[in-house]
């Protein structure tokens, strides 16, 4: 027998959720916005190769955010009659599409960097103004990443955390470009050659991060299955009075929400409207353990037939 799908206890609650999510890509919004024009401008005036680079990585952080909350606010719609498992996927999608955006940034901003390293000797040298503009960035991404992944992690967003991992990696890429610009001040004309080595450094972070962000959120789009955590702490709350055996659990992230199946094991002898009852109760049972749990699909089984028969072909994992 398997239980209806439930829905949520409270959609307001999930709803404000997704909305919190949303609020804090805005922040980055708005600071990488920020961020972009500076940099563009004070690598520009500063003859910096790195910090332009930087700054088009920045630019490139404005478009990701804005489809990040655009992403947000779609998956937090409820579901529907051509999407009965809601809109959650489109989480994984954006992180994807933040990811293709990155290579390809990173890609443009290796080719660039390059060019000017094989011409090195026409280059013009950095001056100070670049240095400070990258140590600023510095600090504003990683108090960006601290923010973003703190939020990501407390909802559960696989693409918001993808996001704070992006302001890591822009963290990283503007150390780069301060360390070379710093350098090429420093050394004077022999050493004008560190500033494109840097924005070529600046490239390899960014490539790295777009296949690690690419990965995780194609895992989730895969259904894998949640961590080994979770899924034990579902099969505890499964294990209610009546239940005699676990069977099998099952559940996959779908957005901020995660989907469990779950086969139950009782006794032969139960009656339909018994095991109707435990099954919601185990429902309820899981879904107070992991908020994350929007809907818990029960199937139950024959206990005593299974132990006769020795019907267990898929252990779930434990």
């Amino acid at each position: 027998m398997t239980i209806p799908p439930s829905t949520p206890d409270s959609p307001v609650e999930r709803a404000g959720t997704y909305l919190r999510a949303a609020r804090a890509a805005k922040v980055g919004l708005a600071a990488n916005f920020f961020l972009s024009v500076v940099k563009l401008i004070g690598g520009i005036w500063g003859h910096s190769t790195a910090l332009v680079a930087d700054a088009f990585e920045s630019f490139t952080d404005v478009f990701t955010s804005t489809g990040l909350v655009w992403s947000l606010r779609k998956a937090s719609e409820p579901a529907d009659r051509e999407h009965p498992y809601g809109h959650g996927k489109i989480e994984n999608i954006a992180s994807n599409v933040i990811a293709g955006v990155l290579m390809a940034v990173a890609i443009g901003i290796g080719i660039g960097a390059w060019h000017r390293i094989r011409h090195a000797d026409t280059l013009e040298g950095p001056t100070g103004l670049a240095l400070v503009l990258a140590l600023f960035s510095i600090v504003v991404k990683e108090a960006l990443f601290q923010y973003k992944l703190r939020v990501g992690r407390k909802l559960n967003s696989s693409s918001l955390i993808a996001e704070a991992w992006h302001h890591r990696s822009d963290a990283f890429s503007s150390l780069a470009a301060a360390l070379g610009i710093g350098g090429a001040i420093a050394g004077g004309v022999s050493w004008r050659i560190l500033d494109p080595i840097a924005a070529f450094v600046v490239a390899l972070i960014i490539g790295v991060m777009a296949v690690t962000i690419f990965r995780r959120s194609s895992l989730e789009l895969m259904d894998t299955q949640v961590p080994a955590d979770t899924l034990e702490e579902i099969r505890r709350a499964a294990k209610q009075p009546g239940v005699l055996h676990v069977e099998k659990v099952f559940a996959r992230k779908s957005g901020l929400d995660i989907l469990v199946d779950v086969h139950l094991e009782v006794d032969d002898n139960m009656t339909v409207l018994e095991s109707h009852r435990l099954g919601h109760e185990v429902e309820r049972q899981v879904m107070r353990a992991v908020p994350q749990v929007i809907q818990v699909l029960v199937h139950v089984e024959p206990h005593q037939r299974a132990e006769r028969e020795g019907r267990r072909p898929i252990a779930s994992p434990h």
